[in-house]
């Protein structure tokens, strides 16, 4: 009787503690995705070089070596249920530390690529790959490069991952005006593709990035029998309506106020007279004359 409590007790402390590894390997893992991802997202940005083409005279270099627009700034797109690739610009890049033998110094702003790869050793599942640099163009992140840049696992075990984006939609001319007392419209997208044109005739147009990112995952446990699903909502805290007022705002302020001449258009206050030395010294006199004379 002793003999067979004791074998109850042991299979059900050996199935307890299974589990309990299983949850925190599997909320783990969640929870590496979300941080990674927030840290990210939270520092999307796109640079103003990227959106328009530098101008140069044709007359001084040869028409292939202009600066070309950089693609993908934002890119989103999905193969079947999944997504297959997220590429974006942050000024989150990740943190190194550095010296004069182990690495150079880098710049705070970094293009950022997630991949969901096929596992080779295990059916029906992916791995999370990321890759991070500080060379702008995409296709420096990819295999057929010359130097790729390193890509590392960040997750592995992952059923299912789709990724939505959510923007509000915004209206311009004549439907402009007649959305302007109708509480705001969002759309929500599975692709985040190359920026679109005019969609019809509304004149409705799509910001450079979403204003949300809804990320649904769905993770394996360590014997890839059970899975375990996470949804999370991450916010883009940036504003491009109201950047690109400010710009056109500037830019029609500096032709309206030409530069000034501060000779001639600056009023300066006016400053007490300074003392030269000489004249410090002669009042010195003048006082212990006054004082002797007295």
């Amino acid at each position: 009787m002793l003999t067979t409590v004791l074998a109850l007790s042991l299979y059900q402390s050996g199935r307890v503690q299974a589990r309990v590894d299983t949850l925190v390997s599997t909320y783990a893992r969640a929870m590496v995705v979300q941080s990674q991802l927030e840290r990210d997202l939270m520092g999307v940005f796109v640079p103003r070089f990227g959106q328009e083409p530098a101008q140069k005279q044709e007359t001084q270099q040869e028409p292939k070596n202009k600066e070309q627009k950089l693609e993908k700034l934002f890119f989103g797109s999905k193969q079947e249920q999944n997504f297959d690739l997220l590429t974006f610009m942050t000024h989150n890049a990740m943190q190194a530390y550095w010296g004069a033998k182990l690495a150079k110094p880098r710049p705070r702003m970094a293009r950022v690529v997630y991949r969901l790869v096929p596992d080779k050793d295990q059916k029906n599942s992916f791995n999370l790959m990321r890759q991070e640099g500080t060379a702008t163009a995409f296709s420096a992140y990819e295999e057929k490069a010359k130097e790729p840049i390193k890509a590392y696992q960040l997750v592995e075990g992952i059923k299912e991952c789709t990724v939505r984006y959510r923007f509000k939609k915004e209206y311009e001319g004549e439907e402009k005006e007649k959305q302007k007392n109708k509480p705001p419209e969002y759309k929500l997208l599975r692709e985040w593709l190359e920026q679109e044109k005019k969609e019809d005739e509304k004149s409705k147009t799509r910001p450079p990035v979403p204003s949300e990112v809804e990320i649904h995952l769905v993770l394996w446990d360590s014997s890839y029998q059970k899975d375990t699903a996470f949804d999370f909502t991450i916010l883009i805290p940036v504003d491009y309506k109201q950047e690109k007022k400010m710009v056109n705002a500037q830019g029609q302020r500096a032709k309206q106020e030409p530069k000034k001449s501060i000779a001639h258009n600056t009023v300066r206050p006016k400053m007490p007279p300074q003392k030269t030395v000489q004249a410090k010294q002669d009042q010195q006199e003048h006082t212990a004359g006054w004082f002797v004379l007295k």
